[in-house]
């Protein structure tokens, strides 16, 4: 899978693209401590500056606007389906496949060996 997605978020529909650009983002942002929300929003914020900036759009919001929306999704039935085809679509994606999966498996293999 590519790792693109066009999903409605604050009200407009939003074009999400998990690809080097959201990796490097993904990579000074997320924190082993972060919850779920706390990450999800991290991994979803990085899809939408990546896909900004390939698709050269304006950026029409900020970390603070993701978080509320994935809060907000979090708390029906109907957003979290859309949560779950954003994950599903980062976790399809090349750089998911290539890059961030394998280290989290050797990650996940060392911590079982402790």
């Amino acid at each position: 899978m590519n790792g693109c997605i066009t999903i409605e978020l604050g009200g407009k529909n939003r074009s999400i693209r998990f690809g080097m650009l959201a990796y490097e983002n993904l990579l000074t942002t997320v924190q082993e401590d972060d919850g779920k929300v706390k990450s999800t929003a991290k991994v979803i914020y990085a899809g939408l500056l990546n896909a900004a900036e390939v698709m050269s759009t304006p950026i029409d919001f900020t970390f603070s606007d993701v978080y509320g929306w994935i809060d907000d999704l979090m708390c029906t039935n109907e957003g979290n389906v859309k949560i779950i085809e954003i994950e599903k679509c980062f976790e399809q994606s090349n750089m998911y496949q290539n890059i961030l999966k394998p280290h989290v498996e050797k990650k996940s293999e060392k911590s079982q060996t402790q």
